[in-house]
């Protein structure tokens, strides 16, 4: 009888713990991601309670101290049963009262974690909130912004291209004879219109491609032609600079599928940024090849060089890289021809050993074969 009422209580004791323990492994399971301290604390108490309470109830193997059974009254059978049970129900009060001690440790450990984890639950709402509030207002001016630039780059292009236009017409003599020193004069004003209007249609064209709104005219081409058109069109700079250029193109032909107009200004664009930042007698090399799927364009200088850290920064608009105060230029250029390499499905890096070592752009374009009529 002593054997079943230990046995009995050993089974409903683990139970208890066994039970628990799972509730407790598997709430901070599911909290594992907010509570790393507090779920491993939970599971050391509960384990060490099961096993005092087990070993409690194990080792109570002695009859209760104020269970007597003499030996001369062996045979008085109901005396001992009533003694027996008294003591079985005292020890399994005084048991369960010590593994309720036990337990109440671990079950505040746990009620502590479950408020723990809510409060940080709303602390990491609250901030969700207020961070894509955040977020959302800023999207809002950085539109407001995005239309404000495109309104006032509209409306300035179209006064220019009446001055510049004046100009041209001003500088034909078909008004009248112009003195040398007013035609210099006006040879100035022109240079600096032209240079404000191509920045403005810079800036229409960078914003029309962060809207989606770009589109090109392609057509089938070979990109010797666009080779030739370049090099001709940078000569005046290139000796106005007294400065060395080569041209370096593998025979045969490198069709492409692009817009003849806006190919011609990106590789312009690498042109005229190689010889503005080229110092006299400087050195610009223009190397073209071809692979099986694709045609590489590199615009090489003995230039100012690009500092390691600016290189993946000069393809943004208005990027504050470091330069001499006498060259002047908004970075809008390098922008744009990124935005046209990449519209005509190409790549375009720039690389440099470093300040005063010059630099190399360098630019991919997909070769595109005409299928033959049957």
């Amino acid at each position: 009888m002593r054997i079943g009422f230990h046995s009995g209580l050993e089974r409903s004791v683990s139970d208890l713990v066994f039970i628990l323990s799972a509730r407790v492994s598997y709430v901070c399971n599911r909290m594992r991601h907010l509570n790393q301290f507090l779920a491993p604390l939970m599971l050391v108490v509960i384990t060490i309670s099961m096993m005092q309470v087990s070993t409690f109830v194990l080792g109570d193997k002695e009859q209760p101290s104020h269970v007597k059974v003499s030996d001369g009254i062996a045979d008085n059978a109901l005396s001992n049963r009533i003694a027996i049970q008294e003591g079985e129900a005292g020890a399994m009060q005084h048991s369960l009262q010590y593994t309720a001690m036990l337990l109440i440790p671990a079950i505040v450990v746990l009620i502590g974690s479950l408020f723990w984890s809510w409060s940080l639950k709303r602390q990491v709402d609250s901030k969700t909130s207020e961070l894509k509030v955040e977020i959302a207002e800023r999207e809002r001016m950085q539109e407001s912004k995005n239309r404000l630039m495109s309104a006032i780059t509209h409306e300035l292009r179209t006064p220019l291209v009446s001055i510049v236009g004046y100009l041209d017409y001003v500088l034909t003599g078909k008004l009248g004879p112009l003195s040398e020193k007013v035609e210099s004069s006006q040879q100035i004003v022109k240079q600096e219109s032209d240079r404000l209007l191509t920045l403005t249609n810079d800036l229409l064209d960078i914003r029309r491609m962060e809207f989606g709104k770009f589109q090109l005219a392609p057509e089938p081409l070979d990109f010797k032609e666009v080779i030739d058109h370049c090099t001709h069109e940078i000569q005046p700079l290139i000796r106005e600079k007294k400065q060395q250029f080569k041209v370096e193109v593998l025979e045969g032909r490198f069709p492409v599928n692009a817009d003849r107009t806006r190919l011609c200004q990106a590789l312009m664009n690498l042109l005229s940024n190689s010889v503005k930042f080229t110092p006299e007698g400087g050195e610009i090399i223009l190397h073209v090849e071809a692979d099986a799927d694709n045609i590489k364009a590199q615009v090489s200088d003995t230039g100012l060089g690009i500092n390691k850290e600016d290189l993946t920064r000069v393809f943004e608009p208005f990027a504050a890289i470091k330069k001499p105060s006498y060259i002047k230029g908004t970075g809008l250029g390098l922008s744009l021809t990124k935005g046209l390499v990449e519209a005509h499905g190409g790549k375009i890096w720039a690389e440099s050993p470093g300040e005063g070592k010059g630099s190399t752009f360098t630019f991919t374009l997909p070769i595109h074969e005409e299928k033959e009529a049957r």
